[in-house]
């Protein structure tokens, strides 16, 4: 008879190893992790900060993506990550802001974050999202001015934008994140207007820009890209999607750049790892894609 005590042993040895595993890269990982999950024609970022410090920037969602927060919540937990210390939320386009329903049911949020410029206005699916956050204990802030959260490693500002638009696009909010030297420019769906007014405001160049407004027209002209100088290209987009996005002519700026364009329609998920010495790694759902020394 197989003595079972060994086996158990065993087991019990390997589930107490994953566990204490789990906790370290959640609370002691001096890594960093940059991820631009595939939802579709719509946008949502993992920023999983060094040390433990993790925040969501948008949560896809729109028509027939009701469940889209929700399945962000789900990829959240294979990452063992149950807990943000904050939601942005760029604008509020369904795109952007709809699966943020979906999210609060099954992952704790500490604090919410949008544009003070939608403040007086207020959506509907800003006052649905407010009322969620009351209902839940999730407070709601409307930033006005520039918020810097800074951590061991990374410094991140987070821009309201304050244009007189009556678009939401040019509303809403832009950050630039900076990870052990490395740099992202991360836009939401500004137009060619906020691009102009954020080219002041930005010291080039970028190793990582997440390309604004899906690629569209409206955004990405080439002297906002020329200060930029991005190594890598993100562009969140969906599959066949009925705009058309990315133009044509906006891949052949970024090529102009020489910039590697990724895109979550063909990659997938696109992850970009950052070491403490300022190694940054490119993968995606189907391998590698690059990898650079920031700060040379």
């Amino acid at each position: 008879m197989i003595d079972a005590k060994p086996l158990f042993l065993i087991l019990s040895l390997v589930l107490v190893g994953l566990g204490a595993f789990r906790v370290w890269d959640r609370y002691f990982n001096p890594s960093a992790e940059i991820l631009f999950w595939d939802v579709g024609q719509g946008d949502s970022i993992l920023l999983k900060l060094p040390y433990g410090k993790t925040y969501l920037i948008d949560t896809g969602g729109g028509w027939g993506k009701n469940r889209m927060g929700e399945e962000l919540a789900s990829e959240l937990a294979d990452k063992a990550l149950l807990r943000l210390e904050g939601l942005f939320l760029t604008h509020f386009d369904l795109d952007h802001a709809g699966g943020a329903f979906g999210l609060f049911r099954k992952v704790q949020v500490d604090e919410i974050f949008y544009s003070g410029s939608f403040h007086a206005s207020a959506p509907p699916l800003l006052k649905g999202i407010q009322a969620e956050s009351v209902s839940r204990k999730i407070p709601a802030k409307a930033l006005f001015h520039p918020r810097l959260i800074l951590g061991k490693g990374f410094q991140m500002s987070v821009n309201p934008l304050n244009l007189l638009s009556k678009k939401n696009n040019n509303l809403g909010l832009w950050m630039e994140l900076n990870v052990y030297g490395c740099r992202f420019l991360l836009t939401g769906d500004m137009e060619k207007e906020a691009e102009r007014l954020v080219s002041k405001k930005i010291t080039p160049p970028f190793h990582v820009l997440k390309v604004a407004h899906h690629g569209s027209l409206t955004s990405s002209e080439r002297e906002f890209l020329s200060r930029v100088l991005p190594a890598f290209s993100v562009i969140s987009v969906g599959a066949e999607n009925s705009y058309g996005h990315p133009k044509f002519q906006i891949l052949e700026r970024l090529r102009y750049f020489r910039s590697q364009i990724l895109r979550t329609d063909f990659h997938g998920f696109i992850s970009f790892k950052v070491s403490p010495s300022g190694k940054l790694t490119c993968t995606h759902s189907l391998g590698f894609c690059g990898e650079i020394q920031c700060g040379l």
